[in-house]
C-alpha cells in the first residue's frame, strides 16, 4: 500500500515540475535591429527584424517596407520564432529612421503587446577627389640678337604711276549672317538643356516587389495597375501583404464594407504610383460587404489554454490528496 502512494505521489511532483517548465517558457519578444548605424553613399545596411511569440502581426517602414504575420501552427505548442532581414540602400545623404510597429501575443498567456520600435542610420556624402596638379614647365632661355647689318645706301626715287580707280565693292548678303545668328542660338539652347540635364538629381523609380492578398491569389504584376478580387458574399475585411522600396499608404487589414475598389497608393520622392484593386461576388456581381476575419486560431488557442488549467489543477489536487494520505497511514504505523 505505502509502495502505491510513493508511485502516486512520484507521478504527481513528475506532472507537476513538467507543467512548470512549460509555463515559465521563453517569453515573446519583437525587435529590430542594423548591423551598423552609419554609411556611405553607395553602401548597403542590413536591418533584421525578430519575432517569438504565439501570435504576431508587424509593419517594416521607413527605407525599407513590408508586412510580417504569423502564428504557431495548430499541431504545434509554445512561441514560434521567425527572423527576417533586409537591405537599406544608402543612397540619399542625411539621416533615416526605420520602424517596427505592430502587436504580437504570447501562446500561453494570450497578452498582447503593442509594438514600437526604430533603428537610425545615417548616410554620409561620398568624399570628393581632386585631380593632382600637373608641374610646371621650366622656361626656355632667351636667345640673343642678331647684330645689325650696315644699311645700304638708298636709290634714287622713280616717277610715281597714276593709281587706277578703285572697284566699288560688292554689297555683302545678309542670308549669311542671319544663319550663322541661327546656328549660335541653337549651339546655347543645347549647351542649356545639356546642363539642366545633369543639375537634375537622379530618382531611383518606385519599384513594387509584393502586393498579396492573404488567402487569395492576385497574380502581383510590377506593370498591372489593375486588379480584380472575387470574394465571397459576406465578406468585410481583407489583410494586405506589401514589399516595396517606397512609403505605402494602405496595408495590413483593410475595411472593405460597403466598397467595390480601394486603391494603393506608393510615394517615392516625388514620385507616386497608385494600384487599384476591385471587388467582386463570385456570382460576378460587384461587393457590397466584406469578410469577416477568421477567429479558429484565437478559439483553438483559448481552448488549449483551458485544458492546460484544468490539468493544472486535478495535479495539484492529486498532489494533497496523496500527501494528506501518506500523513494519515504514518501516524496509524506510529499508534500501533
Amino acid at each position: 500500500m505505502k509502495n502505491k502512494i510513493v508511485k502516486i505521489i512520484g507521478l504527481a511532483l513528475f506532472m507537476y515540475v513538467c507543467f512548470i517548465g512549460k509555463t515559465y517558457a521563453a517569453g515573446a519578444y519583437a525587435n529590430i535591429q542594423a548591423n551598423k548605424t552609419s554609411c556611405t553613399e553607395g553602401e548597403t545596411v542590413t536591418i533584421t527584424v525578430s519575432v517569438n511569440a504565439g501570435a504576431w502581426q508587424l509593419n517594416v517602414s521607413g527605407g525599407v517596407t513590408d508586412s510580417i504575420v504569423g502564428y504557431t501552427p495548430i499541431d504545434k505548442e509554445g512561441n514560434t520564432s521567425d527572423t527576417k532581414s533586409y537591405t537599406f540602400s544608402c543612397s540619399t545623404v542625411g539621416n533615416h529612421t526605420v520602424t517596427l510597429s505592430g502587436n504580437y501575443a504570447d501562446y500561453e498567456t494570450e497578452v498582447e503587446t503593442n509594438v514600437s520600435q526604430s533603428v537610425s542610420i545615417t548616410v554620409n556624402a561620398k568624399p570628393q577627389q581632386t585631380e593632382p596638379t600637373q608641374p610646371s614647365q621650366p622656361s626656355q632661355p632667351s636667345t640673343p640678337s642678331q647684330p645689325s647689318q650696315p644699311s645700304q645706301p638708298s636709290q634714287p626715287s622713280q616717277p610715281s604711276t597714276p593709281s587706277q580707280p578703285s572697284q566699288p565693292s560688292s554689297p555683302s548678303t545678309g542670308s549669311g549672317n542671319n544663319q550663322t545668328t541661327t546656328k549660335k542660338e541653337e549651339t546655347k539652347k543645347e549647351t542649356k538643356k545639356e546642363e539642366t540635364k545633369k543639375e537634375e538629381p537622379k530618382v531611383d523609380p518606385i519599384v513594387v516587389e509584393k502586393i498579396e492578398v492573404v488567402g487569395h491569389n492576385i497574380k502581383f504584376d510590377n506593370d498591372v495597375l489593375e486588379y480584380t478580387l472575387e470574394l465571397d458574399d459576406g465578406v468585410e475585411s481583407i489583410y494586405l501583404e506589401v514589399k516595396s522600396n517606397a512609403e505605402v499608404d494602405t496595408k495590413g487589414l483593410v475595411d472593405i464594407k460597403d466598397k467595390k475598389e480601394i486603391l494603393i497608393t506608393f510615394k517615392k520622392d516625388k514620385l507616386t504610383k497608385t494600384y487599384k484593386i476591385k471587388f467582386k461576388e463570385k456570382n460576378n456581381n460587384m461587393l457590397l460587404s466584406v469578410p469577416k476575419a477568421d477567429n479558429t486560431n484565437s478559439s483553438n488557442t483559448s481552448s488549449k489554454y483551458k485544458i492546460t488549467t484544468i490539468i493544472f489543477a486535478i495535479t495539484t489536487l492529486l498532489l494533497l490528496v496523496s500527501t494528506v494520505v501518506l500523513l494519515i497511514l504514518k501516524f496509524k504505523t506510529k499508534k500501533d
